[in-house]
C-alpha cells in the first residue's frame, strides 16, 4: 500500500510529545560573511521506542531529521536521543502537521511557520565573474524587519 502517512491520532500524540519534550525555535549566528538566521525543530527523550515512532510518523510525510545518540553523563542514566530539523522545507512541513494539536508551542509553531514561509520565497541570485561569466558566489540575501523580529519573539517565548 506503499508510504502511509501518519493518522489524525498519531499527528495529535506527536504533538503531545512534542509540547512537552520538543522545541520550536529561530537560532541567530554571527557568520564571517554576515548573520545567519536558522529555523530549527528538536527533540529529546531517552526512550528509543517513543524516538523509533516519533522518525516513523516524520518519514511517512517526507520530513528528514538528524537522529544523534548523546553517551550518558554519569553511569546511571541512560542514553539520550535527539532529533534535530534544520531543512526549511521539512521544519514547515513538521510545523504545520503538529499546529492543530499544540497547546503550549502553538505560538512558537505559529512563528516559525510565519519565518520559514518568508525564507522559502527568497530567489538565490548568483554573483557571476564579468569576464568569464562563470558563477563565483551567490548574493548576500539579508533578513527581513520581521524576521528579525519573529527572532526576537521566538527568543521571548523560550525563555
Amino acid at each position: 500500500m506503499g508510504n502511509q502517512q501518519a493518522t489524525s491520532h498519531q499527528l495529535a500524540w506527536l504533538a503531545g510529545i512534542w509540547d512537552g519534550e520538543g522545541t520550536f525555535t529561530i537560532l541567530y549566528k554571527e557568520m564571517r560573511y554576515g548573520d545567519a538566521y536558522m529555523a530549527r525543530i528538536t527533540l529529546s527523550n531517552t526512550d528509543v521506542s517513543m524516538i523509533n515512532e516519533i522518525l516513523k510518523i516524520l518519514d511517512s510525510y517526507g520530513v528528514i531529521g538528524h537522529l544523534w545518540k548523546e553517551k550518558p553523563r554519569k553511569k546511571q542514566h541512560k542514553a539520550c536521543y535527539h532529533i534535530t530539523i534544520n531543512k526549511l522545507k521539512n521544519v514547515k512541513i513538521c510545523a504545520e502537521l503538529m499546529l492543530p494539536y499544540l497547546v503550549n508551542k502553538k505560538p512558537n509553531a505559529e512563528i516559525i511557520i510565519r519565518f520559514v514561509n518568508s525564507r522559502l520565497k527568497h530567489v538565490k541570485q548568483p554573483i557571476q565573474d564579468k569576464e568569464t561569466g562563470r558563477i563565483i558566489g551567490m548574493k548576500k540575501q539579508g533578513y527581513t524587519d520581521k524576521e528579525k523580529s519573529w527572532y526576537e519573539q521566538m527568543k521571548e517565548l523560550n525563555k
